[in-house]
């Protein structure tokens, strides 16, 4: 999946435009993230978590992670499959089903959530996020996720995705889910310890 995503304050300029590329596969779980063509990558499999500065050309790897474990699950608004995971949450009630609207002329079927975090001194951090989706497949189209930190301070995120694909996972394709390196990359390795 390729996303395009703006932040825009609620005053001054919006962000220029991120890349991010997800590969993702659910059994065992693993997930390849990339921002802006590659310069900087996350990844997680077989119990490891990876980050890659292609500036510096330097990968920071940490061992000890269990598959059923947080860092598992693919970061941000999808899961490893977004499709099953945007059914998932419409079936236990995390998100509300707002029908089909016409978005940029094209009918989508939307999904939104709103969460109330309690803050110090009796604030609420409310966060709303609205999942654009094909109406047949459930395929992401894109949304927005929006932060009101306070009366004057919001903050939303606008994506689009640009590309969805769902390939079969083999050997080429399993590739695409580790961060790619060469021989002089310098590779940095933290051993977690559990208690």
């Amino acid at each position: 999946m390729v996303t395009q995503s703006v932040a825009s304050p609620r005053t001054g300029r919006p962000s220029r435009p991120l890349t991010t590329e997800q590969w993702s596969a659910v059994d065992p779980p693993r997930w390849r993230l990339s921002f802006d063509g590659g310069r900087e990558q996350v990844a997680y499999g077989h119990g490891a978590m990876r980050n890659y500065n292609s500036v510096h050309n330097a990968l920071t790897v940490y061992r000890g992670y269990r598959d059923r474990g947080v860092v598992s699950k693919a970061p941000g608004m999808f899961s490893n499959d977004p499709v099953a995971g945007l059914r998932a949450m419409l079936a236990a009630g995390k998100v509300r089903d707002a029908g089909e609207v016409t978005v940029a002329g094209r009918t989508v079927r939307r999904l939104v959530s709103v969460e109330r975090i309690p803050q110090p001194r009796g604030h609420q951090f409310v966060q709303r996020t609205t999942y654009d989706l094909d109406p047949k497949t459930f395929a992401p189209i894109g949304g927005t996720l929006q932060f009101d930190i306070g009366p004057a301070r919001k903050l939303t995120l606008t994506f689009h995705v640009d590309r969805y694909e769902r390939l079969p996972l083999d050997a080429e394709s399993a590739k695409l889910l580790t961060i790619p390196t060469n021989a002089q990359t310098k590779v940095t390795v933290h051993q977690l310890h559990r208690p």
